[in-house]
Order: structure tokens, then sequence, then C-alpha cells
């Protein structure tokens, strides 16, 4: 086996993909120490890891929706001399021009569809699984086949981790509230978290509530919701670039909120999480040890496997799988937390 010297890792998707890779990483600087290794993610997301420090020595930034974007691409993989590309769970166009380039430039290319149910070089190639050990099930294979031989990795051994470049943020008695998600079928209720909000202010009244949000349109109307509920006195609302969101997030303690890319950077960085799963499962989209990052989700509902092994309606009159945990019943479960981390009230 030739030595190698130099490998590209993609993973074309958005900002909860990007973190869970970081344990693929990882594990490739555990087996091949000497190698360089780039992380090629979407050219709007690049700024995530511009102030931290991950498994990686370069970011490569993808742009496949442009012809200059997928031009500048095969520059780089040309000039690279990349000793192999695994593209994770892509998308079928990417997969046909990065194949093309590869094949033109003769660069070895694998790369790995999570959902694909024919034979591939990927062992357990459909079978579903936590999302970190399909991409390192991929990766192992690929080292595999490249004749390097090394353990199948467990993904509990390999947390997606991000370290902040600089010094530390200083901690203060504050908690995240993740009240975005890509759809809204994915969302705890506003309401709710308003009254937990008004719950934490009664019994821990030294506490912030931080409201991590982006400049969309989207995420500034429920900032207007989540205001028209009335007033809590320790609010903020962190508006950020991307790659200050990292620092920014590090100040607080916890995570409280729906499963997006916000609960992913805050677990990289390690923040204990708290997160709502309504209708997909946390098997593939939470693989992280339960007791450092606990969940919310009720089993063996008849509605969420009605057509597939999750729900995919974007609206729900009924949102049974979620609106079901009270306010009162989070509480209940995070108080202890509040008590070891946070000042508390003597009023």
């Amino acid at each position: 086996m030739q030595s190698i010297k130099k490998v590209l890792i993609i993973k074309n998707r958005m900002i909860g993909d990007s973190i869970l890779t970081l344990s693929s990483l990882s594990f490739l600087r555990e087996i091949l120490p000497d190698a360089e290794i780039h992380y090629g993610v979407p050219k709007n997301l690049a700024g995530l890891f511009l102030k931290t420090s991950i498994s990686a020595n370069k970011i490569i930034q993808i742009d496949s929706k442009s012809i200059s974007g997928i031009f500048q691409l095969f520059k780089v993989i040309f000039s690279e001399k990349y000793d192999f590309i695994i593209e994770l769970n892509q998308s079928s166009s990417s997969r046909r021009w990065l194949k093309m380039i590869c094949k033109f430039i003769k660069t070895k290319y694998f790369f790995h569809n999570h959902h694909r149910k024919d034979k591939t070089i990927i062992i357990d190639q459909g079978i579903r699984k936590a999302n970190i050990q399909r991409d390192l099930d991929a990766c192992w294979s690929v080292l595999k086949k490249l004749k390097v031989d090394t353990q199948i990795p467990n993904y509990l051994n390999y947390p997606p981790r991000m370290y902040l470049k600089g010094e530390d943020p200083f901690k203060n008695n504050s908690i995240l509230f993740g009240i975005v998600a890509t759809r809204s079928t994915k969302m705890w209720p506003l309401g709710h978290f308003f009254q937990l909000a008004r719950l934490i202010e009664d019994n821990f009244p030294n506490t912030t509530i931080r409201i991590p949000l982006s400049k969309s349109l989207t995420d500034q109307e429920m900032k207007k919701e989540f205001l028209k509920f009335g007033n809590i006195k320790n609010l903020e609302f962190v508006e950020r670039p991307l790659s200050e969101l990292p620092f920014e997030l590090a100040k607080s303690i916890l995570y409280i909120g729906n499963d997006t890319g916000l609960k992913h950077i805050a677990a990289a960085i390690g923040i204990k999480s708290y997160t709502f799963f309504g209708p997909e499962e946390p098997l593939e989209w939470h693989p992280y040890d339960r007791q450092k990052h606990p969940y919310f989700f009720i089993e063996d509902l008849e509605c969420r496997t009605r057509t597939a092994h999750f729900c995919g309606l974007s609206h729900c009159e009924s949102m049974i799988c979620l609106n079901q945990f009270s306010p009162e019943l989070v509480f209940s479960e995070i108080e202890n937390d509040f008590k070891n981390n946070f000042e508390i009230s003597t009023i």
C-alpha cells in the first residue's frame, strides 16, 4: 500500500451534518496521524470552523450550485493531488460531477449514500444506525479497501468536538433555548418555551435565557412571536455571524431545544443538551451518550411510521409527538442542572 499523505472528506450538507462528520475526521486523524486531512463543506458553512480547531488541516469550500463553484473545486482537487476522496451522504448530482472530476484527474473517489439498499464496499450498507456510526463505517470501509489495518470504530468513542481558538469565553449564568428547526413539526411549541422561561425566571432569577437566531426572515418572525407572549427579565437574543457562533454559545452551560444544528454545535463545544424529538427518532439524529445528552421522545407513535421510519410532514395539526411535553415536566427534568450550576434564588 502506498503512503497516504493527503485526503479530502466531503459533507455537502447542512450544519448538523457538518458537525457530526467531525467524528470521522477524528477517527482518520487517529489512524493517519501524519496525513494532511482536508474537510469540504458548503461555502456558506465554512465560517463555522474559522475560529475553531478540528481534526482537519484545511477547510475546502464547496459550491455545487454553480458552474464556477464546480470549476473551482476541480482546480482544488487537481492542485492538491489527494490520495483519495470520500463523500459522505451525498446527493446524486454531486456524486455525478465529483465522480467525473476524479476520473479525469485519476484520483480515488468513494461515496456513501446512507439510504442505498444495494451492496457496496461499505460495511452494513443501508442499515439504519446513528449517523456518526454510518460515516465511520464508510471511512473504515475505504481504509480497509486501501489495505489500512484498523478496527471498526464505535461512534461513542468519537464524539464530535470543536475547540475554540484563543481564550475560552467566560461562562455565565445562562442557558440556550434552541427554538428554531428545519420544519415546524420538529419544533417544541413556542408558547411552551416561554412558559419554561417563566419557570426558570421564577426559580432561578439570576439565570439568563439566550436564544440564538439568524438574520433570516423566518428566525426574525419567530423572535416577534416569542416576544408577544410577554416579558422575560433576563432574555438575550444571540444574533451573530456563523464564525462567532461557537464562541457565543460556549458562554452558556446548558442547551434546551429542538433537534437542530445549534444543538450539535453546543454538544461539540462541550455543552450539555436536552433535545426535543418529534417526527424523527433519536436513533439516527442523536448519536450521543444519553447520560450526557438526554432527550424527550415518545416511543411507538403510530402516526410517526405510517409511510416510512419517520414522519416527513412539514405541518401537523395535532403535534402529539411534541406538545405533550409540558413546560412543568421539562423543568422538573432539568432542575438539578440548575441547582448544580446556577445561583439559586433566595427570594
